[in-house]
């Protein structure tokens, strides 16, 4: 006959609450401190934007290269204003917005750096569907085409 010890193998929800973090596991990336508050350039800050880009390439972390390499971040003291299009690369600069400020504050040395997204509308191009719109296209691009079409006496197909 087993004798059971009222103990239960499921953990209780206090064990979880109670803060004590049993794996070791940190909490992840954390933002690196400083005081430094130095003034930077334009073409300094870009020279950094560009070491981001080189690095988000070379760790094959595509989507942070695309946004990083899309638009052009503009700077309003020391805010870093990001053009995001799409809610997937919002999601992917938060996700590596900590390791991406502690890189760019460490580098320019000014820990009051932060990043700000604002939404844009992507860029739609107009497609050419018809042959008018192909046509006038081409005119467009080349006024003379007009002209050779009234010459011969040509005309467009519906």
């Amino acid at each position: 006959m087993v004798k059971s010890t009222g103990g239960s193998l499921i953990p209780s929800l206090t064990d979880f609450s109670s803060g004590n973090n049993l794996d070791g596991e940190d909490k992840g990336p954390q933002y690196v401190s400083g005081n430094d508050t130095q003034a930077f350039t334009q073409d300094q800050f870009m020279a950094v934007w560009k070491q981001c880009i080189q690095k988000a390439n070379a760790e094959d972390k595509i989507h942070l290269y695309t946004l990083l390499s899309s638009n052009q971040p503009v700077i309003d003291g020391t805010n870093i204003i990001v053009s995001i299009e799409n809610i997937a690369l919002e999601s992917t600069l938060q996700d590596e917005k900590i390791e991406l400020l502690n890189f760019i504050r460490s580098q320019l040395k000014n820990f009051d750096i932060q990043i700000v997204t604002k939404r844009i509308e992507p860029k739609q191009s107009n497609r050419i569907y018809s042959n008018k719109d192909k046509y006038a296209y081409l005119v467009e691009k080349n006024p003379q085409l007009e002209e050779m079409r009234k010459r011969f006496n040509l005309d467009l197909l519906p």
